[in-house]
């Protein structure tokens, strides 16, 4: 298991066939590591963590669940692509996953799998932050006050 997992909430688990729902919903498909990530670990709550690209330190503080909140604070994953995709600033084919404190997102390029933060107040220039998913869960690690 991950080290950076705080608790699970069983009943946001998700089935293969909800995961298959998203996809033909939202008309994409998630890298098999990402999918196979939710099937196991949908309905997650972190600790505060953080993932460093180069010199700079970024922050993760929540994972967005798929279908099922445990939160009333966290939308789900599919709400963020229903206003995203209301808005227009943002690729259909990009997935949301995470979130840090200030209220940016982690995106999934559904395409090509690679991992980008989009900034609330600078939409137009996504941040890469890894190749792929699995790369990104890697990466995390616990915050442990040296920062910030």
């Amino acid at each position: 298991m991950y080290k950076f997992i705080k608790e699970q909430h069983e009943k946001c688990k998700l089935r293969p066939d909800d995961i298959c729902s998203f996809e033909e919903k939202f008309d994409i498909r998630l890298p098999f590591e990402m999918a196979e990530f939710y099937l196991q670990f949908n309905g997650l709550e972190i600790y505060l963590s953080k993932i460093e690209k180069d010199t700079t330190i970024f922050q993760v503080d929540a994972f967005y669940s798929i279908k099922h909140s445990f939160s009333s604070r966290l939308p789900t994953v599919d709400t963020l692509i229903e206003w995203d995709r209301m808005d227009g600033f943002i690729d259909h084919k990009m997935v949301p996953f995470a979130k840090d404190q200030g209220g940016d997102s982690y995106y999934c390029d559904s395409a090509s799998g690679e991992i980008y933060i989009i900034r609330s107040d600078d939409i137009d220039i996504p941040i890469k932050i890894c190749d792929t998913f699995t790369e990104f869960l890697s990466a995390l690690d616990i915050y442990n006050g040296n920062y910030w």
